[in-house]
């Protein structure tokens, strides 16, 4: 049974589909040892107020100015026994404010780091007294 070169083609395109998708699996599978996700929550309002609850990371409210800003440290121990590198990713509302100060920290076996996460409207930005929340999602790979 002879192929036509369409067929041909159409076996490789499949291979090479499944190839990368074997390599991102076991890579991922391999490198990545642990993931965290946290809400975040913060309030742009008239005042200043601060929240201390640990169900989510909350910023409390900061006032609707440019130049306001809220901190949060978050204290991480790493419990494998090879180096890790923390890696961070931000999403939702929040996301074009946040800032993750220490991202890429590498931190050694039984040790801990602190990864430090800042959120401040940017002075381009038009921004309304609101809620905004995200999701900080925190990676500790392999180094």
């Amino acid at each position: 049974m002879k192929l036509s070169k369409v067929q041909v083609l159409l076996v490789l395109c499949i291979v090479a589909v499944f190839s990368v998708f074997l390599t991102n699996l076991v890579y991922n599978n391999y490198n990545v040892l642990y993931v965290e996700s946290f809400e975040m929550h913060i309030e742009v309002g008239d005042g200043v107020g601060m929240n201390a609850d640990t169900d989510k990371l909350w910023f409390g409210e900061i006032p609707a100015r440019s130049d306001s800003l809220a901190r949060k440290n978050i204290v991480l121990e790493n419990t494998f026994d090879v180096p890790v590198k923390v890696v961070g990713k931000v999403q939702g509302d929040m996301a074009k404010w946040v800032t993750l100060v220490d991202q890429g920290i590498e931190i050694q076996p039984g040790e801990g780091a602190s990864f430090t996460v800042v959120v401040s409207p940017t002075k381009e930005e038009t921004f309304f007294e609101a809620n905004y929340t995200g999701e900080l999602i925190i990676y500790m790979k392999r180094v």
